[in-house]
């Protein structure tokens, strides 16, 4: 999750300043949190936001004490996420819509070859009465999407 600095270009700001301005900021992940907060009250709408954001500000904390990613979705998100992926319905993304998914969410570790990955598929559907054969790999599917995420 790569935040927009561009502010920090504006007149008011030097080159050198601008520049440590920038790094600081991306060394601790302050934009990336940011970001995901705002997020987070988007998706949920808390009746309280000042109580969501400091509650999910200890629970990054709390992820990244355990070294894992900071996933602020719930399931349902993770869920509704997989669906708009999945917009054909199949019940399955591919890998590159699995990579693309988890780079949505922000994950930063994610397991690169999830079950699913390599995996040969044929499927028939019917098409205009006609049977239709579908052969593939990298059937991610939904449960194993919001597992790994």
């Amino acid at each position: 999750m790569q935040s927009d600095l561009s502010f920090l270009k504006s007149k008011s700001y030097s080159g050198t300043k601008t520049d440590e301005a920038e790094a600081y900021l991306n060394t601790h992940r302050i934009p990336d949190i940011i970001l995901s907060l705002t997020q987070s009250l988007l998706v949920e709408r808390p009746a309280n936001p000042k109580q969501h954001m400091d509650k999910n500000l200890q629970l990054m904390r709390s992820i990244r004490a355990r070294n894992q990613n900071q996933v602020l979705f719930t399931r349902e998100n993770l869920q509704a996420l997989f669906r708009f992926f999945d917009h054909v319905g199949r019940g399955y993304i591919s890998m590159s819509q699995y990579d693309e998914a988890m780079k949505t969410i922000g994950a930063l570790k994610f397991n690169p070859k999830p079950s699913g990955y390599g995996k040969l598929i044929v499927t028939y559907l019917r098409f205009a009465s006609h049977p239709v054969l579908i052969v593939g790999l990298d059937h991610i599917t939904m449960e194993v999407f919001v597992e790994e995420a």
